[in-house]
């Protein structure tokens, strides 16, 4: 069901670069995901780019409220009911606090954003204290990814 939402929303959670041994990404957040489908969820997905994983969120959780952050002001674009777009970038704490505390904390938190080390560990000790008990902190791509340059060339 995910991975047939997937394909028709765009996004691409569901392709040969986001699978493996035969499973894709939505194959796997199907599994773990699925008994919350039909509940009032928060969603926070951190990187936006076009929106099509916020629209397949939006279908695969009906009750749900879906929430994305991303540095490019244009992705407010991809507002609509239920989905709403912050422009903050991942590591701004005092934005994401004040998100998080606004809706009451997340049921499931995706960073999709820069695959940055030093970024996605800061949106890690940002937002996990407000994933609520039984919730899901997902980061996609963690074995692949950016190497911080700067932070290693500041410690030689």
């Amino acid at each position: 069901m995910l991975d047939e939402m997937g394909r028709r929303h765009g996004t691409d959670k569901w392709d040969a670069w986001h699978s493996f041994l035969g499973e894709s990404f939505l194959d796997v957040y199907e599994r773990y995901l699925g008994a919350f489908r039909l509940q009032p969820v928060t969603v926070l997905e951190l990187g936006v780019k076009g929106g099509a994983s916020l629209r397949m969120w939006k279908e695969y959780f009906p009750l749900g409220a879906i929430h994305g952050v991303d540095l490019n002001p244009r992705c407010q674009e991809e507002n609509e009911e239920r989905v709403t777009v912050h422009t903050l970038s991942q590591d701004d704490a005092q934005g994401l606090t004040a998100l998080a505390e606004a809706v009451g904390g997340f049921d499931l938190v995706l960073d999709d954003a820069s695959h940055i080390n030093s970024l996605t560990a800061a949106s890690f000790r940002i937002l996990w204290p407000y994933v609520k008990p039984g919730g899901f902190y997902i980061i996609e791509y963690l074995g692949m990814s950016w190497v911080d340059y700067a932070r290693l060339d500041n410690q030689h």
